[in-house]
């Protein structure tokens, strides 16, 4: 049984990070002016970009704790 516990949150949350002070800074300082609208806007792209990450980060560690078991598998 393989299992990725706590690996893909970690990996989602780091990559999601990424996009989340750029995107302050283009909303605060091109397109909006208010620190709320700001603040909420960029929280529903990061949970949407986080829910969209997600499942693919989790298939990915699983699939490659996967062929990594299966590379130790072989004899030789």
């Amino acid at each position: 049984d393989i299992e990725s516990d706590d690996a893909a949150p970690w990996f989602t949350i780091l990559i999601a990070g990424v996009f989340a002070a750029p995107l302050y800074f283009l909303f605060q300082g091109l397109l909006l002016s208010h620190f709320a609208v700001t603040m909420v806007l960029i929280s529903l792209i990061i949970v949407a970009l986080i829910l969209l990450l997600l499942p693919r980060i989790k298939g990915a560690l699983i699939s490659a704790f996967w062929f990594s078991r299966l590379k130790n598998d072989e004899p030789g």
